[in-house]
């Protein structure tokens, strides 16, 4: 998987990845990617996931990350519309 992320003056800088796990400012998952294995035809299977799914904190352990997710107010952006 490639993830591409901009900086301050919104260059972006392309990396690759297997995990990619989005935070907060304090450090509380948001959203996650896994790749988690290549078939046959090279193709990558990934998993994602966000801090709304149900089962995001279970998801989150399955693939490492051993963190208590408790979401108790999200505003999207275009909500109120």
């Amino acid at each position: 998987m490639r993830v591409e992320l901009l900086d301050g003056l919104g260059r972006p800088t392309v990396v690759d990845a297997t995990r990619v796990v989005v935070l907060d400012d304090h450090g509380n998952p948001l959203a996650f990617a896994f790749t988690f294995f290549k078939d046959g035809a090279g193709r990558e299977h990934t998993r994602v996931g966000h801090a709304l799914d149900p089962d995001f904190t279970a998801q989150l352990k399955a693939n490492g990350i051993d963190r208590t997710v408790i979401v108790s107010h999200l505003t999207l952006p275009g909500a109120d519309k």
